[in-house]
């Protein structure tokens, strides 16, 4: 039951035209809430592949990237899900600023 109120919650936010957020505003507002500092996002296009650049801080590189790469992975999943959406590919890249 639960699941079919979700969906119907869904639904009706969809049908009321809820903003639907870029990718690159997800990203920065994930990498925002992980280490609590602005970062700067580059985006490279080639033919339906999209390749995010993100300027991380030296001292916020380990917090994103996680122990494993766990962070850095979940993060990369949940991008998944909206390019999947898309319909493109898309793959973050981090550089220490």
């Amino acid at each position: 039951m639960e699941i079919a109120r979700r969906e119907a919650i869904r639904i009706r936010k969809k049908a009321t035209g809820i903003k639907i957020i870029t990718m690159r505003d997800l990203l920065s507002h994930m990498i925002l809430g992980i280490t609590g500092k602005e970062c700067e996002i580059s985006e490279e296009n080639s033919d339906g592949f999209i390749v995010y650049k993100v300027k991380v801080p030296s001292d916020a590189v380990g917090i994103v990237i996680g122990r494993s790469g766990k962070t850095i992975n979940a993060i990369k999943n949940v991008l998944k899900i909206n390019a999947i959406r898309e319909g493109v590919r898309v793959d973050v890249q981090i550089e220490e600023a």
